[in-house]
């Protein structure tokens, strides 16, 4: 079995075990819901490609950004030694939107947190960071990735023209996985 296949299988696993995640814990608003999205985001973070030189110049930390208000930051502060390209996770907690594009490679919109999303989105417009929003949130289907709870079930969808303005390759492994969507095809 060729490393490549390994490696496919192995993606598929863990992405079907994610989207498997009970539904109870994305829904509760409780540290349990907090700890799957957190998890998810950072699996997906996996399966993206930034272009050369964009990360972080100290070579050790994907910087994920958080609104500070986010009840989310607790399960992310409990991921930071997990490895990401070859660096860990760097939590930034953000109260300014104008701040995100100096200090972010991936940014997480949480539902909830904030009610305009896209007010933060506008801030890493064609800059290549990685946005993960949550369905629900006012401009969330702008974010690259848009997470979603769909028959009990996390689901994820992929917004290709915002990763290509972004300048982000999305894994074809993800995309499989994923429902793929475009403002101009969809």
């Amino acid at each position: 079995m060729s490393v490549e296949f390994r490696i496919a299988m192995i993606v598929r696993v863990m992405l079907l075990l994610i989207s498997l995640a009970p539904a109870a814990a994305y829904a509760s608003n409780t540290p349990a819901e907090h700890a799957v999205k957190a998890a998810i985001a950072v699996k997906i973070t996996k399966f993206v490609t930034w272009p050369e030189g964009a990360l972080a110049s100290d070579g050790d930390f994907i910087r994920f950004c958080v609104v500070e208000d986010s009840h989310i930051v607790e399960a992310f502060s409990e991921l930071q030694k997990v490895p990401i390209h070859g660096r860990l996770l760097k939590l930034v907690v953000l109260a300014d939107p104008e701040a995100t594009a100096a200090n972010c490679d991936v940014l997480y919109l949480e539902n909830g947190s904030i009610r305009r999303t896209d007010i933060w989105l506008q801030h890493v417009a064609d800059k290549p960071i990685l946005t993960i929003g949550e369905a629900g949130t006012l401009g969330a289907d702008q974010s690259i990735v848009n997470l979603s709870l769909r028959r009990k079930k996390v689901r994820f969808a992929i917004n290709l023209e915002a990763s290509e303005k972004s300048g982000l390759t999305v894994g074809a492994q993800l995309l499989h996985l994923a429902a793929v969507t475009s403002r101009r095809g969809n």
